[in-house]
């Protein structure tokens, strides 16, 4: 089955060079170790590149998954609390194919969700979804644009300057209008989509403030600002209102995956060849070995141009939106059991296992490496224990240089923060500049800078005056390094304890607060916000973060 060299591993690289070098191996049919260096060239590039730049998902993509459950959002409800039905008949008319294996189940954390109804083993196809049941655009260009689809509401050119997740909303309007690529009615599906996620987009200010994290409240603003402007900016004969457009773009940044723009199949010149091929070897033109040749070199030609040139490309993704693949939730720990994968000779997308399912387990997949600041604000939930969480500080040129200096036992000298402004090390005083922090510790360009600042004139003297000296651990030497990690510990042991309350209190206020939620939720009455818990949730595993982060510094 050819499909599966663009889902060849790590383990097979041995494989390719054996393939590249024209030996036989006796892994393989011994046709395949004859086949025409042109062909053999090509699987070799599909399957390197397709490794190196496989699937992935974007910070956007899929729907909400807790590792530990916690509360039941009633935004994650769908629109239509009886959709499962009709989207599973929708799907098998539109050729989405779900194992036997798997059933679509509420949970009582993560709404709808993909689960096991028997053991499954590794390897396993659980769905496949074909490309034209998918909803799809591209970012940094416009030739996803499609007139029988967007009528003349936008010309091509305003179309291409729009953000994906902005033209994946306004497909998504389209589509609730009848308007499909497949020229198919989606209903079904866009009725099994949430209702609306619990993101700090509709958070009220106390909410936002709960988190004592301003970076997050910054986000939430400057997201505001966007969304109201991109919708601003819309042709008046779109006709999308602001709610539509709004829960298409939370839609798209939560349920969609990313990869390369590999181009559909088409089957033209693989037709065209096969009776070309026929016709020479029939009439008895010349060898079939001539033909093969031949035949090779035009596979060749479409596999280079279809799948290889498009993930070398780079900067043109292709974000897709998948019903039914989209119920997989997210797991960030490592224990993910599912991936994503484009075939490209069946033109579908695929579900696959990379691990054994037990029965009534959920078939999960990972977003990649994502923050609780990105989790939270797109996805609307906070994974505990998030081992890719991060702290955002403010740049190093707002730190307390009084703090800095107590806590090192050294006096900063003159020169040193003009030295790190000409190397931009002090920040401009924007998130995108400050200092992040992880349970690792913080960024090493901030200790590289911190090394430079606290440098006595002699430590100074020996790097030449240059701060790229200081680039490398310990480059000041063992008293200059204990200094720096002293410095830096007390920074982040300050910003602990301006958040207000204790780890205890935190963790005191959650328990009350989950306590009137299940209370409140068993007498059938309203209870404590999900924004509220969300908020106590975030709060603590931001502490968490501060925590390990002077942990690992000390």
């Amino acid at each position: 089955d050819i499909s599966c060299i663009i889902k060849i591993k790590v383990k097979d690289i041995l494989l390719i060079d054996i393939l590249i070098a024209g030996r036989p191996n006796r892994c393989l049919p011994a046709t395949m170790s004859r086949l025409p260096p042109p062909f053999l060239l090509t699987f070799s590039l599909v399957a390197v590149v397709s490794f190196q730049r496989g699937l992935s998902f974007c910070p956007s993509a899929g729907t909400v998954h807790r590792r530990r459950p916690f509360l039941a959002p009633a935004h994650h409800a769908t629109k239509d609390k009886d959709s499962i039905g009709p989207l599973l008949s929708w799907a098998s008319t539109a050729g989405i194919k779900i194992s036997p294996g798997i059933s679509i189940s509420p949970t009582p954390s993560a709404g709808n969700a993909l689960v096991s109804t028997r053991e499954l083993p590794s390897g396993s196809v659980v769905l496949t979804c074909p490309r034209s049941a998918t909803t799809s655009v591209l970012s940094n260009s416009d030739d996803d644009f499609d007139r029988s689809v967007l009528g003349d509401a936008f010309e091509r050119k305003e179309w291409g300057a729009m953000p994906w997740y902005a033209k994946m909303s306004v497909l998504v309007h389209r589509a609730s209008c009848g308007a499909h690529a497949s020229g198919k009615d989606v209903t079904p599906w866009l009725a099994a989509l949430p209702a609306g996620l619990d993101t700090p987009l509709h958070w009220g200010g106390g909410a936002l403030a709960a988190l004592r994290y301003p970076p997050m409240e910054r986000a939430v603003a400057s997201q505001r600002a966007e969304w109201e402007s991109l919708h601003g900016s819309l042709p008046a004969a779109a006709a999308v209102p602001y709610g539509a457009f709004e829960w298409g773009m939370e839609m798209a940044r939560s349920r969609s995956f990313s990869s390369p723009d590999v181009r559909t199949l088409d089957v033209r010149p693989y037709a065209l060849t096969a009776l070309l091929v026929a016709a020479y070897v029939g009439l008895g033109l010349g060898p079939i070995e001539k033909a093969a040749n031949g035949a090779a070199v035009v596979v060749c030609a479409n596999i280079l141009r279809d799948v290889v040139a498009p993930k070398l490309a780079g900067d043109v993704r292709r974000h897709v939106m998948c019903p039914v693949g989209d119920m997989a939730n997210h797991d960030g720990s490592g224990a993910a059991v599912g991936d994503v994968e484009l075939e490209y000779f069946s033109d579908a997308y695929a579900l696959a296992l990379s691990s054994d399912v037990p029965d009534g387990r959920q078939v999960t997949i990972s977003y990649g490496e994502r923050s609780n600041d990105q989790l939270l604000q797109y996805y609307g939930f906070v994974e505990e224990d998030n081992k890719h969480d991060v702290y955002v500080l403010p740049a190093l040129g707002e730190w307390d240089l009084g703090v800095m200096e107590g806590a090192s036992g050294r006096t900063i000298l003159d020169g040193r923060l003009g030295a790190l402004k000409r190397a931009n090390l002090l920040g401009d005083g924007t998130d995108a500049t400050g200092v992040v922090a992880t349970r690792d510790g913080v960024d090493p360009a901030v200790i590289q800078g911190l090394r430079a600042l606290l440098s006595n004139d002699g430590e100074w003297d020996a790097a030449q005056g240059s701060v790229g000296v200081f680039a490398e651990e310990g480059s000041g030497g063992p008293a200059l390094e204990t200094a720096v990690r002293a410095a830096a510990a007390a920074v982040l042991r300050g910003e602990l304890t301006g958040r207000g309350s204790t780890a205890e209190e935190d963790a005191e206020e959650l328990q009350k607060m989950e306590k009137r939620r299940k209370v409140a939720g068993e007498k059938g009455m309203g209870g404590v916000k999900t924004e509220d818990v969300l908020a106590m949730r975030f709060r603590i595993e931001k502490r968490k973060v501060l925590e390990g982060a002077i942990r690992a510094l000390e």
